[in-house]
């Protein structure tokens, strides 16, 4: 198992209230901190993986953030609200990383040998949070993962007798 753990700063542009005074004032932004984790498994993991259909197995489950919240638009908000309280991550999605929209231009780039997909990211509003999600990715969630591989490995057989 490969990993490959890439950090992004970024201004994200949030959506004004609604109000007829923001028409004139520069839309608010705010510091975001995207971590990108591209895992790449071994053939007999992925074999393991596709022979115990484990890529919807959930490894990581993320809780919902106030600041995450405060970045939805205030139309969609009423939605998000009824959304669980923790937000699952799977394999499938550490492995294969970001679905992403078959675009036009998606198709085109990868006709011609482009990649198609984005590793899997999340996104934090405090450095502090972004290495302390890298912390845990290398101390619980991966070498979860390992575990989950490794015990999928070989189905038991035979049969077996004991007493009580």
């Amino acid at each position: 198992m490969k990993v490959t753990i890439t950090h992004e700063e970024v201004t994200e542009t949030l959506e004004p209230k609604p109000s007829i005074l923001n028409v004139f004032k520069a839309p608010p932004t705010r510091q975001a901190y995207r971590v990108y984790v591209k895992l790449e498994l071994s053939k007999e993991e992925s074999a393991i993986a596709n022979n115990r259909n484990l890529w919807t197995t959930v490894v990581y489950k993320r809780q919902w953030t106030r600041e995450a919240f405060e970045g939805i638009p205030h139309k969609y908000r009423h939605l998000a609200r009824d959304m669980p309280s923790e937000i699952p991550v799977t394999l499938e999605q550490l492995v294969k990383g970001n679905k992403q929209r078959r675009s036009i231009l998606n198709r085109v780039t990868s006709a011609f040998g482009g990649k198609d997909k984005k590793p899997f990211a999340l996104v934090f509003y405090t450095p502090a949070a972004a290495s302390s999600f890298e912390a845990q990715l290398e101390s619980e969630i991966l070498p979860n993962v390992k575990e989950i591989l490794q015990a999928n490995a070989r189905a038991p057989k035979g049969a077996r007798s004991f007493e009580l």
